[in-house]
């Protein structure tokens, strides 16, 4: 039976950049008529302060639901530029797609993640971005989503950040987590004990014959 394997993007698939992130949430927060000083003034203070639920950073910020397109858009305007798709996902998501269903699910917008990885969208069933969906992970609607839309229940998501995990669990699926993301495994994923763990890129290949 093929199993579906849920990808996060950023930080798993694609690279992240934390200077493009906070020049960015700057951006936002002046979009938002607020002073982003007034939340964080260097780079450490918003690492501190950022949150990877992105709904609820744009709550702290004050930024209204109608304004998120736009919010979006400025987002990926600034950040996108300073990221690349990693070189071996192509081939990976080659390898595993022949014995397993492949779909992306991201708090980035679908547009920004199907421009990255259009290298290999032919392998990729599903895209689900920040807009596909009400509520981002960590709540379960993204993998509800997915699953439902193809008609599978034997699904594994692999993130590389608390929400990808807690997501999972919630939907009542697999978790694996990588650790190469922007949240390195540590304790902070350990203890919520992902069902894999995925040291290397190359580990992946594992899901290639083992459902």
């Amino acid at each position: 039976m093929s199993r579906l394997i849920i990808f996060d993007c950023d930080g798993v698939l694609r690279s992240f950049s934390w200077p493009g992130i906070f020049k960015a949430y700057q951006d936002i927060c002046l979009f938002a008529g607020r002073n982003p000083d007034k939340f964080f003034t260097d780079l450490e203070g918003f690492q501190r302060w950022f949150s990877f639920d992105w709904q609820e950073n744009m709550q702290k910020i004050g930024v209204k639901k109608w304004d998120y397109p736009e919010v979006i858009r400025i987002f990926h305007q600034i950040h996108d530029p300073l990221i690349e798709t990693f070189p071996w996902v192509e081939n990976t998501m080659r390898e595993l797609a022949t014995k397993n269903t492949l779909a992306v699910l991201s708090a980035s917008s679908a547009e920004s993640i199907r421009k990255s990885l259009a290298g290999c969208a032919q392998y990729i069933s599903v895209f689900v971005g920040s807009e596909d969906v009400r509520k981002v992970k960590p709540h379960p609607q993204g993998v509800h989503l997915i699953m439902e839309h193809l008609q599978m229940d034997n699904a594994l998501i692999i993130g590389d950040a608390e929400p990808d995990i807690i997501a999972g669990q919630r939907a009542g699926i697999q978790t694996g987590a990588v650790d190469w993301g922007i949240r390195r495994i540590g304790i902070h994923l350990a203890e919520l004990e992902p069902d894999f763990i995925f040291h290397h890129p190359e580990d992946l290949l594992f899901l290639r014959d083992n459902l």
